[in-house]
This record gives structure tokens, sequence and C-alpha cells, in this order.
């Protein structure tokens, strides 16, 4: 079965497969409207055959006549709703599909409502759980986290949407990745993975998750891929004589484009104002590179790995006497 959702009506949707979990603000008036718009667009959200279509449509027309009777602004009794926690409640499994964010067109299809229908209606499945397909999330993804705990696994996983989050109530939870980006991908992907998925089958969902792989390694692939661009971090440090930039975090301070610069070495010189940049970039883990040549006589700043200005006064005078005199450069950068 599965059912299309908007983030106007979600938390009532929540309450519905949650029924210990959250729970609306049901003396709020804009959760009456969203609770009634959210009654009167289920019977047609709802894919499943025609005999579960029609029960769920008359147990919503019999909530909604009931929630007519109570005045906007007073506390909505959750009994109206226990005829439908009764009907979305027992799921061994739910899903649901997480869009790309970027990819507009492909987005489009995957919270279309023929995607949805024939993942319902062309796909045998194993078990009879529940697939949730997300119609408008605006931008705003993490608001799910606040009625779908389970919803965290996706987020953690976000460089590598689109693709399918399961989770068991109060249990575990997966995200599998697409193989591709394309209609075609997305369909043969979904149509395994819910075709496939029998909680009896497995000891639970990470094990699910490693046959999906096995079937899928181009799925495997890109999820490394994007974990290795997003989370690596530099096991050790060049010496300062090396040619090879400083190890840095991944987070680079961005609010100064001329930090950012000065960072990659394009500024020679040092104001009073690119040294607090300076400062401020180092705080957040910029990538300073650590400069070996010491152009025109100069030496390197052993605390940035910048060239030092070389002290003309002393280049006209003997080698000898260079260590005897104060390092005027020293200051300079200070």
């Amino acid at each position: 079965m599965g059912i299309a959702f908007d983030l106007a009506t979600v938390n009532w949707l929540a309450h519905l497969l949650q029924p210990g979990g959250h729970i609306p603000r049901r003396a709020a008036p804009d959760e009456h409207e969203s609770l009634e718009m959210f009654l009167s667009q289920l019977p047609e959200r709802f894919v499943s055959s025609r005999g579960n279509k029609d029960k769920v449509r008359e147990v919503a027309e019999a909530a909604r006549a009931q929630l007519s009777q109570i005045p906007y602004g007073q506390e909505i009794p959750l009994e109206i709703l226990e005829s439908l926690q009764q009907l979305f409640s027992h799921y061994p499994w739910i899903g649901m599909i997480v869009p790309s964010m970027k990819n507009m067109e492909l987005d489009r299809f995957l919270a279309s409502p023929e995607f949805l229908y024939d993942l319902v209606h062309k796909v045998n499945w194993q078990d009879d759980g529940l697939i949730m397909q997300p119609r408008d999330l605006d931008d705003h993804p993490q608001a799910l986290l606040d009625v779908f705990p389970p919803f965290q696994t996706a987020l953690n996983a976000m460089t590598r949407w689109p693709g399918l989050l399961f989770w068991r109530p109060n249990e575990d939870s997966v995200f599998l990745p697409f193989a591709g980006k394309t209609p075609a991908a997305v369909r043969e992907c979904a149509g395994w993975a819910l075709s496939n998925l029998k909680i009896s089958r497995f000891r639970g969902l990470k094990t699910f998750e490693a046959e999906y792989f096995r079937r899928f390694p181009e799925a495997r692939a890109t999820a490394a891929s994007h974990d290795a661009a997003a989370y690596q971090r530099p096991s050790h440090r060049k010496h300062r004589g090396s040619d090879e930039l400083a190890p840095s975090a991944t987070i680079v301070a961005e609010s100064n484009p001329r930090d950012t610069e000065w960072a990659k070495g394009r500024f020679g010189h040092q104001r009073r104002s690119d040294r607090r940049s300076q400062r401020r970039v180092l705080q957040f883990g910029a990538t300073v590179p650590r400069h070996s040549a010491k152009p025109h006589g100069g030496t390197t700043d052993p605390r940035f790995g910048q060239p030092r200005r070389p002290n003309r006064w002393l280049s006209e005078r003997e080698p000898e006497k260079r260590d005897q005199a104060p390092d005027k450069s020293r200051a300079m950068v200070r």
C-alpha cells in the first residue's frame, strides 16, 4: 500500500502510523484545518486495492463528519481517529521515497502519482508494508524529523539522495540509495527492494541492506564515493618544508572571499586586516600551503607557512653579520 503526503498534513499521518508517538496540537485552529484537509485528501492519496480504498474512504468520511461538529479552538478528541489508526498502525515496515532535492526533473518523477501507482500495483510485494511519497518538501526535509524520528537515518546520508528509507516501528532503519539517477534505474531499484523485503527472511533491515548492495553494486560504489568526499580526513601532516598542502577540515570559512584567496597563498603581502582574516581562516581549518621555496632570500614564517619579506639591508652586508642583526621581518609579520 502507498500514500502521498505533504508537510501541511504530515502531523496527522504520523499520528495514525505511530499512535503512541507524535500528537499534534489539537486545540490550535490551524491543526483543525489541517486535519480537515487531511481527511478530505486521504481517500485520493491512499493507493491500494479497491476494497482497502473503499474502507479507508468510509472511515475517513465518518471521522470528517465528527470533526465538523467540533468548534474551532476546541481541543480535538483523538477518539475520532481510532478507526483510522487501526487501519494504518499494523504495518511490519514503513518506507519513504526520498527525493534528491537537486535534480528537479527526477524529483518530479519521484513525486508523481504514476510512480506511486506503479510501485503498489505493478510490483509483487512480499510483505504488506506501507510506502510513503512526499509531494512537497519545500527545501525543508529536516521538518520530517520532528514527526518521523527514523528520518534521521536519511539525513545522515543526505549526500547519497535520492533513495528509499525503510524502518520498522520502534526498531531499526536503513537508507538505500538508488543505483542511478534515471527513471528506469529508480524503477528497477525500488521494484527489487519492495519485491524482496520480507521481515521474516532477514534478521533485521541491516541484513536486507547488505543484500540490496550485493544486487546493486553501483549503489554501494556511489554511497562509498559520496561518503569519502564528505567525511574524509587527513591521517597525517607533512613536514614544514614540504610542497604538499597542509591538512584541513572539510568546512572552510566562506564569509569573506579574500580570506579564502589568502588561505590558498595568492597574496604575498600581509596587511593588518589580512592578518585578522588569516587567524579567522585558520580557526575554521582552511587549507594553508607550506612554501618550501624562499624567494628573494627570505625565510619561511613557522607559524603560517608564508614567505617572509627579505631584509634588503642585510642582503648587502656580509653573510656572517646576518645572524647578528635583529630579524626585522619577524616584527613586520607580527
